[in-house]
């Protein structure tokens, strides 16, 4: 009777795990690195567009249209529309950083999206630990427990 051999622990199975993990590796630092090219793309198109040149800047009502017509444009495709507030984080980020190479000088080339948002003041809020916590009805899961 021949003894059966696991396959996972065999070098065939460990070279494929080892080089699917290399290449999601990869697609995620591309994704990461195009998401933010194509952000930069879509804040030069409208900086130098003449309709934003025009009436767009400082005019909070021509991002707010933007942001309903591009959600016009894209519907019932499976494509993700930008929000207003999207927009203007863009526009800020490209307004002190007008180059890509600037940005990642900031942020490093693997730096994320949320990154350059910390760079122009606009952190992504964290949610509450218990250092802060002053155990109101809403937040505080103990407090809910205890209130039932």
């Amino acid at each position: 009777m021949t003894k059966l051999i696991a396959y996972y622990k065999t070098p065939d199975f460990n070279a494929l795990a080892e080089e699917i993990s290399v290449a999601f590796k990869q697609f995620i630092s591309e994704e990461r690195e195009n998401r933010i090219r194509f952000k930069f793309v879509l804040a030069e198109a409208i900086v130098n567009s003449p309709a934003y040149q025009k009436w767009g800047k400082g005019n909070q009502d021509f991002i707010t249209r933007l942001a309903s017509k591009i959600k016009q444009e894209l519907k019932n495709r499976e494509l993700p529309a930008l929000s207003r507030s999207s927009l203007y984080d863009l526009l800020q980020v490209y307004e002190k950083y007008p180059s890509l190479e600037l940005l990642e000088k900031e942020i490093g080339v693997f730096g994320r999206w949320s990154d350059a948002l910390k760079l122009i003041g606009r952190d992504v809020s964290k949610p509450l630990d218990d250092t802060i916590c002053r155990h109101c009805f809403l937040h505080c899961p103990k407090t809910q427990l205890n209130a039932g």
